[in-house]
């Protein structure tokens, strides 16, 4: 309660005796702050918020440049390295391979950093558009599995796939960017598992969505980071401590992508148990005319842009 005393000094002249007299008068208002109150004390905890946010982001951020300076320079130096050692070699074939084989982990690992910088670059400068095509559902999920084969058994792990109520799987929509949401969590189920872990995938349909949950018998994610883990720069650590490779924006695509597509992602983990990361993305109604009619417009749209291709290249050449 807040009290305001207002005071004021008159001076009264009275017809009757013809003297004038001094008179003091005085108001106090009483006002209700507990509004205001509660106002101001609810902007401070914002702004509270808003400034540990910021402070996390900035930290982050720092981390960020600090290991990706550190994990360009290692695949750099091995592939120094690597040339090298072939150089000095040339005879040994078996030597060769390996040298072969390395470099080609380096590379792969270089190109994943930096599609991931600039896949985050494009989705900041709002560039990032997904696409209207064709695609059958059951296929891309093989596609993807067949990309992290021969990740899934060089680290032991043991990996399921199950359909569930999948009956539509001739879709309109972005094959692309739903590939690299699915192999982007595969990759974290994969990287962050235990020795002769497992992976489970559902894939299933709920109304007009596509539920996809991937389930893993990993380390998990501490409590304390499970709201943050969607933050762009965001790494956990290891069973040893020590954090994996990687640019930790890869959950942040993910994240950003799915809101592209009006989805949502869950996440349940539970650290030392494993996780599991349910998607749930709006899917166009299934329509056999339509698919085959837009199916067949997608690859006259493609016929066209590769003749036009040939003609530019017999003007250039």
């Amino acid at each position: 309660m807040q009290k305001t005393v207002l005071m004021s000094l008159d001076t009264l002249f009275d017809s009757k005796t013809g003297k004038r007299s001094t008179v003091i008068q005085g108001m106090i208002l009483f006002k209700n702050t507990s509004l205001f109150h509660a106002k101001e004390q609810q902007e401070r905890e914002r702004l509270q918020v808003a400034y540990e946010t910021a402070d996390s982001e900035n930290k982050a951020k720092t981390e960020f440049m600090n290991r990706m300076s550190h994990d360009i320079r290692t695949p750099i130096n091995g592939i120094a390295g690597m040339i090298d050692i072939i150089q000095k070699n040339w005879d040994d074939k078996e030597k060769l391979d390996d040298c072969l084989r390395k470099l080609r982990l380096s590379t792969d690992h270089l190109q994943a950093l930096v599609n991931d910088v600039l896949e985050v670059n494009k989705i900041s400068s709002g560039k990032m558009k997904l696409g209207k095509e064709p695609f059958n559902l059951e296929e891309l999920m093989d596609e993807v599995s067949a990309l992290l084969d021969i990740q899934i058994k060089e680290n032991g792990i043991t990996h399921e796939k199950h359909r569930i109520d999948l009956r539509h799987v001739k879709l309109i929509g972005s094959p692309l960017h739903l590939r690299q949401i699915l192999i982007n969590l595969l990759s974290n189920s994969i990287k962050y598992n235990k020795e002769n872990g497992m992976i489970n995938v559902f894939v299933g349909a709920r109304g007009k969505n596509i539920i996809v949950e991937i389930q893993d018998t990993g380390i998990g994610i501490p409590k304390e980071k499970q709201k943050y883990i969607f933050n762009r720069y965001e790494r956990i650590k290891a069973s040893k401590g020590a954090y994996k490779e990687g640019s930790g924006l890869g959950l942040n695509i993910v994240k950003e992508i799915v809101n592209k597509f009006n989805g949502e992602i869950k996440l349940e983990s539970e650290e030392g148990v494993g996780t599991k990361i349910t998607l749930i993305i709006p899917k166009v109604e299934y329509d056999e005319e339509i698919y085959e009619a837009y199916y067949d417009d997608f690859n006259l749209k493609n016929d066209i842009m590769q003749k036009v291709d040939l003609e530019m290249s017999d003007i250039c050449s």
